[in-house]
């Protein structure tokens, strides 16, 4: 290999994602620690490059939740050692994706004097009058095309945003004990997945929160069986009226097993609290199709 090509400080974007790829396929086909092994590598050939590095710990983070890791606290503590170490990196978008990550670390671990720290130091990386300005240059200089783009993109990314907030709203809402609250912020948010044209996944979602801390296990099943059925639905942006300018990436079709995946472990694994769930043959049934297949 070129001893240039190596060292050089900076790979193109979609270089980053053939080698992203790459390492997701290794883990997926020889495992956790083949993939990580892979990862290291490319890591060590491209010392510079802290777009590599954060790129592929986040695909490493992702194969923590996906796949069966042996020593997965291990492995846990080494990425985390990756993302402490690009946290002086002078790349806006290395910079505040190490600190995302690292926030919702130290949430999880109750360390939240260093959450706020790092928290304060991201960098307001969403410029909205900016896209909006700039639509408009372009309308004015009749370039609808690039226009319709970047209004869609951004429309997307700010209810996706929305949806989110929804979510942790639902979430406070329950932890006050106000379900009726909790339900009505969750009717919205499926209706905001309606017309805002999101995946189908998205009108089911938001209830199971809600009735997971009811331990309704009725609608527990009936949410999950929609749910799960809408994850293999394939989401066509093109043939919606909000997104169809946005240039379209060929999509991973197992990534909707792999969350569905992620949901049923997650139930599994939630103790006394998801007892009532995941002791009912119904949800053996739902494990066995969708994880032990």
């Amino acid at each position: 290999m070129n001893t240039l090509l190596c060292f050089q400080e900076h790979l193109s974007d979609q270089q980053i994602g053939v080698f992203a790829n790459e390492v997701y396929c290794c883990m997926e086909q020889q495992g956790f620690a083949a993939g990580f092994e892979m990862a290291m590598e490319r890591m060590r050939e491209y010392p510079n490059s802290d777009r590599l590095a954060c790129m592929l710990a986040s695909v490493l983070e992702g194969g923590l939740i996906f796949f069966h890791v042996e020593e997965k606290e291990n492995y846990q503590q080494q990425i985390d050692a990756l993302y402490h170490r690009l946290l002086d990196s002078e790349d806006t978008a290395v910079h505040n994706t190490t600190r995302r990550m690292l926030v919702s670390r130290y949430i999880t671990q109750e360390n939240y004097q260093q959450a706020q720290q790092l928290l304060d130091e991201i960098e307001n990386e969403r410029p909205l009058d900016k896209i909006y300005f700039q639509a408009q240059l372009d309308i004015a200089q009749e370039n609808y095309p690039k226009a319709k783009q970047a209004l869609e993109q951004k429309l997307f990314s700010q209810i996706t945003e929305v949806q989110s907030i929804l979510l942790s709203l639902i979430d406070i809402a329950l932890k006050e004990a106000d379900n009726q609250q909790a339900e009505r912020l969750a009717d919205i948010a499926s209706a905001g997945a309606d017309v805002f044209e999101l995946m189908h996944y998205g009108k089911y979602s938001t209830y199971l929160q809600i009735v997971m801390a009811e331990k309704d296990k009725e609608r527990v099943f009936a949410l999950l069986t929609k749910m799960l059925s809408a994850l293999q639905e394939r989401w066509e942006p093109e043939k919606t009226t909000l997104y169809r300018d946005i240039p379209q990436k060929e999509q991973d079709p197992r990534l909707g097993n792999m969350l569905a995946k992620s949901i049923l472990q997650e139930i599994k694994n939630s103790g006394e609290d998801g007892r009532f769930v995941w002791e009912d043959v119904r949800f053996e049934q739902l494990y066995r199709q969708y994880v032990e297949e």
